[in-house]
């Protein structure tokens, strides 16, 4: 098994159209980038009215995902959009991630999971920094966490 049929696995993309196409660890500090790539259909599905529609273009975007051991992972794909006659250039939905999301669905799980237990401080010393930590506070994955709760996250700050 290569490399990239161990992420594919991993991230259960078998029948999604999508598959990694690369991975890069490096950078100081190190870092896991998974590259992934669409099977390059000529028709998606339009995000907002499940139309199939021709691909209109590509938009890279990234993704934060679960740490590789210590390292921190990204995900990055070129998205395709739609073309779709009734909504335009619609960005396409990805499996691993809610629609405008920049974290990976079980990124979200797990920052939610310790938001509900710990100091978002603390939430964002165990991901990696206050901007991924500040998910917990974010309305559209529940705002369930510390922050969502007006309660102090533990750096001395009310939400």
């Amino acid at each position: 098994m290569t490399p990239n049929e161990l992420f594919d696995a991993a991230l259960q993309l078998a029948g999604t159209g999508w598959r990694v196409s690369a991975t890069q660890f490096q950078g100081e500090p190190k870092q896991l980038e998974l590259v992934l790539e669409h099977d390059g259909q000529s028709r998606v599905v339009c995000a907002d009215c499940q139309r199939r529609c021709t691909i209109y273009d590509r938009v890279e975007k990234r993704w934060r995902h679960l740490n590789f051991f210590q390292y921190p992972c990204e995900l990055v794909a070129r998205v395709p959009r739609a073309d779709c006659p009734t909504h335009g250039a619609k960005l396409t939905t990805v499996p691993w991630a809610a629609a405008g999301s920049g974290f990976t669905l079980l990124f979200e799980a797990l920052v939610m999971l310790l938001a509900g237990q710990m100091p978002v401080s603390e939430v964002a010393r165990v991901v990696g920094g206050r901007r991924h930590a500040a998910l917990a506070a974010d309305p559209a994955v529940g705002g369930s966490g510390p922050c969502g709760q007006g309660l102090e996250c533990g750096a001395g700050d009310r939400h």
